[in-house]
C-alpha cells in the first residue's frame, strides 16, 4: 500500500489543496505521531471535502473516500509516465497485419456490431408482426409542457428519452403487450423524427407507426392523460389497469408515479440484468440517427481513432445536477484519476485519445488541468472544426446551458435543438468508445449504457457514484 503521506504530497495538489496548508498538516501529523494508513485516508478525504468546493454533501464525501482508498491500495507508481498506451503497431497486430488504424477502422461494420445485432433486427422484426394483433396502446407524449401550467416541468433530453425507453419496455413486457408511440412533433428540443429515424416507416398500417402521427382516418385512439395505472407483481408479472388505449404525458405535473414505481419494482423481479438487457435493445431498435447526425458521427468517430484505433470518453454531469443537489459533487480530478487507475491495470489497453464531454467549462477546465500531457483530450467543437466544410460556427454552441432546465428552454429553439443534435452526436461516441468514465446519476450515462448493451457488468463503464438503475 502506498503512504497516504507521499500521496499527498506529491499528487493531491490535483484536487487543489494550497501547498502550504499539505505542510502545515504534515508538521501536525509528525507532532502528534498521527501517521496511520487510516487516519491519512480520512484526514485527507476531511480537507478535500472543506477546502475543495463543490460538494453536495456526505454522499460526495463518502465517494471521495472510496477513491482515495483504492489509490493508497494501488502497489505500483501512480504517474502518468507509467501507463502504457496502445499504440499503431498493436492495433495492427490485432487486425491480423500490417494495416494502418485508420484503414482497419470501418464505421459501417463498427456500428451494426454495435447497434444493429441479431436481437435489435428480431425485435423490429417480432414488432412488425405482433402489433397488428394488439388491441391496446401506449402513447407517451414528450411534447413541450402546455402554456397555461407554470408549474410543471420540462424533462431533459436524456431523461425524456430514458422515461420514454422505460415505458416502452412495460408495455412490451405486460401480460398483454401494448403497441407503443411516442408523440415528440413539438419537443423543447425540436421534432423527434428531425433527430430518430423510425424503423416501422413504410409499414402498411398507420396504427402501427411509432413516431409519425396518424392520419385521422386511422384507428388510433388517444386515451385519457395518466388515467393509466401499472401494477408489478410479487412474481415480476406487469398489467396495466385503465384504457385501453392510454396516454401517459411527460411534461406535466404531477407525473403518472406509478410508472415511475414501476421501474423499481421491475428491478427486484425480474431483477436489474434482465431490465438492462430488454430495455437495450429497445434502445438500439428505437434510436436511429437520421442521415445528417449518422454522417457527422461517422466524420468524428473516424478522425478519433485514426491515431491507434480507438479512443475513450469522460464525461463530466454538472449544472443542475449539482446544483439541484440530484447527484453528489466530487472534486473534477477524481474523473482523470479513475481513468489513470484503470489505464495502470491494464497496460497496452488504453488510448492515447480522449474524448472530454461536460455541461460546464470550469470542470473541462479543471480536468485538463489535473491531466497535463497525459492524454491527447479533444471535446465535440474540436472535432467539428476538424472536419472543415464550416461546420464549426453552427456549433457554437455554449457549454454552460444546463445550470437549470428553465434556463435552457428560454433558449431559441435553433439553439435548443442544436444543443440536442450535439448530445445525441455525443451519446453514440460515447458508446462507439473504447472505454467511459461517467457518472450513472446522469441520464446521459445510463442511456450510454442501453446503447453499448451487452453485459452491464462488464460494459467498459464506470461509474463514479451510482450503480446503474432502470429509473
Amino acid at each position: 500500500m502506498r503512504s497516504p503521506w507521499a500521496f499527498m504530497w506529491n499528487e493531491l495538489g490535483e484536487f487543489g489543496l494550497d501547498f502550504r496548508l499539505r505542510q502545515h498538516l504534515d508538521s501536525i501529523t509528525r507532532t502528534l505521531r498521527l501517521r496511520t494508513r487510516l487516519f491519512g485516508v480520512l484526514l485527507i478525504a476531511f480537507l478535500i471535502y472543506h477546502f475543495v468546493p463543490p460538494y453536495s454533501g456526505r454522499a460526495g464525501l463518502a465517494l471521495t473516500i472510496g477513491n482515495l482508498r483504492e489509490e493508497l491500495a494501488y502497489s505500483g507508481p501512480f504517474t502518468c509516465a507509467a501507463v502504457v498506451f496502445r499504440n499503431a503497431s498493436a492495433s495492427a497486430s490485432a487486425s491480423g497485419g500490417s494495416v494502418k488504424p485508420e484503414e482497419s477502422a470501418d464505421f459501417h461494420a463498427t456500428w451494426q456490431s454495435r447497434f444493429n445485432g441479431s436481437e435489435v433486427r428480431d425485435f423490429q422484426s417480432a414488432y412488425r408482426h405482433r402489433c397488428p394483433t394488439m388491441q391496446t396502446s401506449i402513447t407517451t407524449d414528450i411534447n413541450v409542457r402546455p402554456a397555461d401550467c407554470r408549474g410543471c416541468q420540462t424533462r431533459g433530453l436524456a431523461n425524456a428519452v430514458n422515461i420514454a425507453l422505460g415505458s416502452f419496455f412495460l408495455a412490451q413486457e405486460s401480460l398483454a403487450p401494448r403497441r407503443i408511440h411516442l408523440i415528440g412533433d413539438r419537443w423543447t428540443y425540436g421534432a423527434w423524427r428531425d433527430h430518430f429515424r423510425d424503423f416501422t416507416d413504410g409499414f402498411d398500417l398507420p396504427e402501427c407507426s411509432i413516431t409519425q402521427p396518424p392520419p385521422s382516418n386511422a384507428s388510433v385512439v388517444i386515451g385519457a392523460v395518466n388515467d393509466v395505472r401499472l401494477k408489478v407483481a410479487p412474481d415480476g408479472t406487469i398489467a396495466f389497469h385503465g384504457p385501453a388505449h392510454a396516454q401517459f404525458k411527460l411534461n406535466v405535473n404531477p407525473p403518472d408515479m406509478s410508472i415511475f414505481a414501476g421501474f423499481a419494482d421491475i428491478e427486484i423481479k425480474p431483477g436489474r440484468l434482465y431490465v438492462f438487457r430488454k430495455k437495450s435493445v429497445l434502445a438500439q431498435a428505437l434510436l436511429i440517427p437520421r442521415a445528417d447526425l449518422m454522417e457527422l458521427i461517422r466524420g468524428i468517430w473516424t478522425n478519433l481513432v485514426r491515431r491507434d484505433g480507438a479512443f475513450m470518453t469522460v464525461h463530466i454531469r454538472r449544472g443542475d445536477k449539482i446544483s439541484e443537489r440530484e447527484a453528489p459533487a466530487f472534486p473534477v480530478a477524481l474523473f482523470y484519476r479513475a481513468l489513470k487507475r484503470r489505464c495502470l491495470n491494464d497496460p497496452g489497453k488504453c488510448s492515447r485519445t480522449l474524448l472530454l464531454l461536460s455541461d460546464d467549462e470550469e470542470a473541462s477546465r479543471q480536468f485538463k488541468a489535473a491531466a497535463g500531457n497525459c492524454f491527447l483530450i479533444t471535446d465535440f467543437q474540436s472535432e467539428v472544426r476538424r472536419l472543415g466544410d464550416g461546420n464549426a460556427g453552427a456549433w457554437n454552441v455554449s457549454r454552460d446551458i444546463h445550470v437549470s432546465q428553465p434556463g435552457f428552454d428560454r433558449f431559441s429553439q435553433g439553439q435548443r435543438t442544436l444543443h440536442a443534435r450535439e448530445m445525441i452526436v455525443s451519446l453514440f461516441l460515447m458508446a462507439m468508445s473504447e472505454f467511459v468514465v461517467c457518472t450513472y446519476s446522469s441520464n446521459v450515462c445510463r442511456l450510454v449504457a442501453l446503447l453499448r448493451g451487452g453485459d452491464l457488468k462488464s460494459n467498459n463503464i464506470l461509474s463514479l457514484d451510482w450503480e446503474w438503475n432502470a429509473q
